[in-house]
């Protein structure tokens, strides 16, 4: 299939075309992929674009910053390998629209007036994403042995899920939560300061260890890990956040031994708060917190360019 593919960016409004025949496109920030796009928000592989059977197919490759994608007159987040009709528009990043057409279709059509249909609504949002861009303490909290749990008794697995929302509901209303959605096996969540994060997270913990020893039940044990960074909302109806920042968040969450360059201090594998440096430079010198941070060392985390150094909470 030959694709014509148009990018623009949103910033400077420098715009440009590419063509392909091939089935399978790769879209990226490194020089080995098929359409390298050299923007900060762009990951080095960010996601592949591939002809199947006579069906188009977008998929994001786990990008840092994520694929938005036009759908009923809005945009929203790509999750999935997705089967699309052409032409379709993409928002890589926060500042790259891309039209994905094929050539046939597209002949006789510039690059200029395709983009110009959509750029007035892509710039209005980029406008917004920026403006409603805001710092935050970010939360994620995962249930561990999940799948084993529901693997031995379903009706349990889904038991202690029901029983980690409710005694985590506690804590995040009690340290201003502002933002909490459900992420398969435990939750993300946002605060207004650091020290409210820790708070909830120290609680949790807590509540958990307690409940642990007054129940025949299967215990509940889990992984929290918390930053400090920009936030993004990009539907309003959701409030849903997004960014960066979110993103580090979720892989300090599952951050084992094997990604760091050296482990300096002991990284339990549940029942545990890590943070990054940056949120550790928050919280430390504050006496009524009581926090001592451990540091851990630096650890590569996937889709996350440089190395984070990374601290576990006692």
């Amino acid at each position: 299939m030959e694709w014509l593919i148009e990018i623009q960016n949103l910033i400077t409004r420098e715009s440009w075309s590419r063509t392909f025949d091939t089935d399978r496109i790769s879209v990226g920030r490194n020089a080995t992929n098929d359409l390298v796009i050299q923007n900060n928000f762009v990951s080095r592989e960010h996601l592949f674009i591939s002809n199947e059977k006579g069906s188009c197919y977008i998929a994001d490759n786990q990008s840092a910053n994520g694929t938005l994608i036009r759908r009923g007159g809005k945009y929203e987040r790509l999750s999935d390998k997705s089967i699309v009709r052409l032409p379709v528009h993409l928002m890589v990043g926060s500042e790259i629209s891309i039209c994905v057409s094929s050539k046939a279709a597209a002949e006789g059509t510039t690059q200029t007036a395709i983009i110009s249909r959509d750029e007035k609504q892509f710039l209005s949002q980029v406008i917004s994403i920026k403006n409603l861009g805001r710092d935050e303490a970010i939360m994620v909290l995962d249930l561990c042995e999940s799948t084993r749990m529901a693997n031995k008794d379903d009706a349990m697995a889904f038991h202690i899920k029901r029983r980690l929302e409710s005694i985590s509901a506690t804590a995040l209303e009690s340290h201003h939560v502002r933002f909490f959605k459900r992420t398969g096996d435990g939750f993300l969540a946002s605060f207004p300061a650091a020290t409210d994060a820790l708070r909830a997270a120290r609680e949790i913990i807590i509540n958990l260890m307690e409940r642990n020893q007054r129940t025949n039940n299967a215990p509940i044990h889990v992984r929290v890990a918390l930053h400090k960074g920009k936030t993004y909302t990009i539907d309003s109806e959701s409030g849903d956040v997004h960014g960066n920042d979110v993103n580090i968040t979720f892989r300090l969450e599952g951050v084992t031994a094997a990604a760091f360059e050296k482990l300096e201090n002991e990284l339990p594998e549940k029942d545990r708060i890590v943070c990054s440096s940056v949120f550790a430079d928050e919280i430390q010198g504050q006496p009524d917190l009581h926090v001592d941070c451990a540091y851990c060392g630096k650890a590569i985390l996937k889709g996350i360019d440089k190395p984070v150094d990374i601290f576990c909470i006692r």
